[in-house]
């Protein structure tokens, strides 16, 4: 699952915004077949179906929420 974050985010960091614009737009076609390959892979490894659809909606969110705070703007300082 790390090699998917790592692709995920490598993705979401090559496009301004990228982060913001996959987190507000609907379910596209891409994450759809990103996300059915990797529940294949982990039912292939004898995961239940349940867990996989937990650790792979987890693995991306977190993902893309992790991209959201570093595409973010700098904030200053708090005083």
């Amino acid at each position: 699952m790390s090699g998917l974050a790592e692709r995920l985010r490598r993705a979401l960091l090559a496009h301004p915004d990228g982060a913001r614009v996959v987190s507000a737009a609907q379910l596209s076609r891409a994450m759809a077949a990103i996300s059915e390959l990797a529940m294949s892979t982990l039912v292939a490894r004898g995961v239940s179906l349940h867990q996989d659809r937990v650790i792979v909606l987890t693995v991306e969110r977190f993902t893309v929420g992790h991209v959201l705070e570093e595409q973010a703007p700098a904030q200053p300082p708090r005083r």
